[in-house]
């Protein structure tokens, strides 16, 4: 049986690397008010380890949506299923019972983490061939400057990061602020990462799974992102909704080739090294020449991410028409579809 537990803020325990975790209270409070999130995407012989959620918080799933999982499991014999892997992660699900067998060893960890870095997308851009301006990933602020000053302006990025955090633009900062600002990103994790700003027309990622038999196409995702890169939303809509989204504006055979040019690069870099979910962030861009162009890699999320739980919540409700996927914070707008029993700060819904 799997055990799942969700750990939103798994990103940012990745970048601090230390067992006993302690995320801000935004991250905290996301983890705590979404510990039953996995019952969307759980079976009914699964366990999900939530130590906050209360016998009303599984009659509300049970009754308003049919969700219902298991009461225990076996700490010697379970698969654990984080949304995303780190020290932390390790520790929290030890903490919760399960057993160190169960668990991958430190070097596993430590793996998992190494790949997890942001120069692993610059290492599958590198593979795929693509030809346009690659990220800089530098441990020397006077070359993350040059690159900046080159660019006339980048899109600062820490190495463990996500879902916008830890990223910034540079434009209208003064040159000393921004100088502090990305030592202190080489200080604490020791690199930073320069990218290119690209003329945005459509944010997207394409969905695969890693497992014995290499990476394979899992589905794809259309999400939305505030203008500094902060994860706004998903859509919830068929998987045939999104493919016309995304080929109306780039075309049929460009995303089919990215989609396998992308996976063959994964496998090299991954087979045999992770196995799980992962999500590849891409972008529709309009290109120097004036068309849309597809950019096949802007991060890899080595983890599930809310692609997967768009498609798994338009899969059980079967939606027909798009809904937006989101995380809404006090009380419910109206119209407003809960996806765990309202009440809490966080609430997953669908507008």
């Amino acid at each position: 049986m799997n055990v799942y537990i969700f750990n939103p803020e798994n990103d940012l325990a990745l970048g601090i690397d230390c067992l006993n975790y302690t995320p801000s209270p935004h991250a905290a409070a996301l983890h705590r008010d979404g510990e039953l999130f996995p019952a969307w995407w759980a079976s009914e012989e699964d366990y999900i380890v939530a130590p906050h959620a209360d016998d009303a918080d599984r009659r509300w799933l049970r009754d308003n949506y049919g969700l219902v999982t298991a009461d225990g499991f076996n700490p010697d014999e379970c698969t654990p299923q984080p949304w995303g892997w780190s020290r932390n992660a390790a520790y929290l699900l030890r903490h919760a019972g399960v057993g160190d067998k169960c668990l991958p060893a430190e070097e596993q960890l430590t793996l998992y983490r190494r790949l997890s870095h942001r120069r692993t997308a610059s290492a599958l851009l590198d593979l795929i061939g693509y030809s346009g301006e690659m990220p800089v990933v530098t441990s020397d602020v006077e070359d993350a400057m040059a690159a900046i000053s080159r660019l006339g302006s980048g899109f600062v990025k820490s190495p463990w990061s996500g879902s916008g955090r830890g990223v910034f633009n540079s434009a209208g900062l003064a040159q000393a602020p921004l100088r502090r600002r990305i030592e202190g990103i080489i200080h604490r994790q020791g690199n930073v990462i320069i990218e290119k700003p690209l003329a945005k027309i459509l944010d997207f990622a394409v969905l695969y799974s890693a497992g014995e038999e290499g990476v394979r196409f899992h589905g794809l995702s259309v999400f939305e992102a505030e203008a500094r890169g902060m994860y706004a939303g998903n859509l919830a809509a068929p998987q045939a909704y999104l493919r016309e989204r995304i080929t109306t504006l780039a075309g049929d055979d460009a995303l089919d080739c990215t989609v396998t040019q992308v996976a063959a690069g994964l496998n090299e870099l991954l087979a045999g090294r992770y196995y799980g979910p992962l999500g590849v962030d891409m972008m529709v861009c309009t290109a120097d020449d004036g068309t849309p162009a597809i950019m096949p890699c802007i991060e890899i999320n080595l983890r599930r991410t809310m692609g997967f739980v768009a498609m798994d919540v338009a899969a059980r409700l079967g939606i027909e028409e798009p809904r937006r996927l989101t995380w809404h914070r006090g009380p419910l707008p109206a119209g407003a579809v809960a996806l765990l029993r309202p009440g809490k700060e966080f609430t997953p819904v669908l507008l």
